[in-house]
């Protein structure tokens, strides 16, 4: 379905699409993260209009064509729809240039959920200054995501635009088999008590703070698994205890810091083995955690982990001034995956906080890897004859964090971003479902690897319910 229609001159052009990266947020301070996104400007400077140059007479054939311009669209409320509704995907196709414009639209999608029937490419005339719009009705049967694709090629180019759009169907009902292997159990019981086998060694420095600080600063050393040393920042309030405590742990490559006040609250800032201070036995580079070790479930990357954030707790719960039963932890992307395994392996956890989670459902995940890690996965493969798709996925299965989900008791606040194609929402949703205690979620429609400002205030007051208020008795 296609619709044609002509207009004058563009004097501005679209906002721009980029997101916040919000892996790790600051519990207090997180907003001020979020300000940091900005606007494209609302117009273009003259020298930049279309069909306008401040070149020198005879440069004009040498300047690059105007191209169009596409945007995608859906009418799900929200992003989400009903069972057996149908979503109208609307491209629309903005011609920029004063000559007519002779572009080729084509659809694809991705699901883990659906399998729809996309039309052939189709041709469109769009007149000078005009717009044209083509138009994808997609009925989505059952809980479920599609991320539907739009290109757009014009006549004489090789480059197509290409914009993507997601939206969802009942998330709350989507369920995926488990992969759980026969030892799994096992091999976890095992591993939790490799890890209570090995002695803390703490040690503790204290780092001079500010006058108006209201907390003390500490860097924790510990042992993990293996005797890995592992460090985050402790922020301890001045006021009496004990406290409540909050557990961050980091994304993928980020450094923990502390953060700028902590309320009535002990914050533990923590960086897994090969993240931030954390690199004297394992080191940051390369740049591959997911991939080491992956030939073999003990040695994989993963185990050792998740057990320095049992470790971590291990190191809370130890001290006198924290309230055993007010704990709480909280990540984002790997972070977000890292607060699942924590609260799955360890029941002293009292909230788990997982934002934009990563670590979850493998098996979905592999099929909606992003280039990179598709380029990464081919190169480790390829390093060795045994290696396999298989192999590996039956590795990952030990870490999946939704095969560990059903062990989660505690409260569990998610939000993701519905844009988001490092993360899926689909594989984050095979995770939470399987959460046994009680949980809520919020899908934010427009947001890709980061979320919305007001999802933080949902999270603290979520926080809040269960730790008590972050300020005050």
């Amino acid at each position: 379905m296609t619709k044609i229609e002509g207009r004058g001159p563009s004097m501005t052009r679209p906002r721009s699409s980029r997101t916040n990266s919000t892996e790790g947020g600051d519990l207090v301070t997180v907003a001020a993260m979020i300000a940091l996104n900005c606007l494209a400007p609302a117009a273009l400077s003259l020298a930049l209009q279309a069909g306008t140059s401040a070149a020198p007479a005879g440069d004009l054939d040498s300047m690059p064509p105007v191209r169009p311009w596409v945007s995608l669209a859906a009418d799900a409320r929200g992003g989400l729809c009903d069972p057996g509704e149908t979503v109208r995907f609307t491209a629309t196709v903005e011609n920029r240039a004063d000559a007519v414009a002779r572009v080729t639209v084509g659809w694809s999608a991705e699901s883990l959920a659906f399998e729809p029937e996309l039309p052939a490419p189709e041709i469109l005339e769009i007149p000078p200054r005009g717009t044209a719009t083509a138009v994808l009705p997609l009925v989505l049967a059952g809980p479920g995501f599609m991320d539907v694709t739009v290109s757009v090629l014009e006549e004489g180019s090789t480059r197509p635009r290409v914009r993507r759009r997601r939206v969802g169907c009942a998330p709350a009902g989507i369920q995926y088999e488990l992969s759980r292997a026969s030892d799994f159990e096992a091999f976890w019981e095992r591993t939790l008590m490799e890890l209570a086998a090995v002695e803390p060694q703490v040690e503790l420095r204290e780092v001079p703070g500010k006058p108006d600080d209201d907390f003390k600063l500490s860097e924790v050393t510990l042992r993990s698994l293996g005797g890995v040393r592992v460090r985050g920042w402790l922020q301890v309030p001045r006021s009496e205890g004990p406290h409540a405590a909050v557990l961050r742990v980091p994304g993928y490559t980020e450094t923990m810091q502390p953060i700028d006040a902590v309320g009535n609250r002990i914050v533990f800032s923590f960086n897994i083995r090969g993240h931030g201070g954390s690199v004297q036995d394992v080191p940051a580079e390369p740049v591959d955690y997911w991939l080491r070790g992956l030939e073999d479930k003990d040695d994989y990357f993963y185990r050792g982990a998740y057990m320095d954030c049992v470790r971590a707790m291990d190191y809370l719960c130890s001290r006198d001034d924290v309230d055993q039963d007010r704990l709480a932890v909280w990540g984002a992307s790997q972070g977000g995956g890292l607060a699942f395994a924590t609260a799955a392996l360890d029941p002293r956890v009292d909230i788990c906080l997982a934002d934009i989670p990563w670590l979850c459902h493998w098996r979905g995940l592999m099929t909606l890897l992003i280039d990179q890690d598709v380029k990464d996965l081919a190169a480790w493969l390829a390093a060795d004859p045994g290696r396999s798709r298989a192999s590996a996925l039956e590795t990952l299965s030990y870490f999946d964090t939704m095969n560990l989900a059903d062990r989660i008791t505690c409260r569990t606040l998610m939000g993701v971003g519905l844009q988001d194609a490092i993360c899926p929402p689909e594989t984050s949703f095979g995770t939470f479902n399987r959460v046994k205690g009680e949980k809520d979620f919020r899908i934010y429609e427009d947001q890709g690897h980061g979320l919305a400002a007001e999802h933080y205030s949902w999270a603290l007051a979520g926080l809040a319910e269960v730790l008590g208020p972050a300020e005050g008795g």
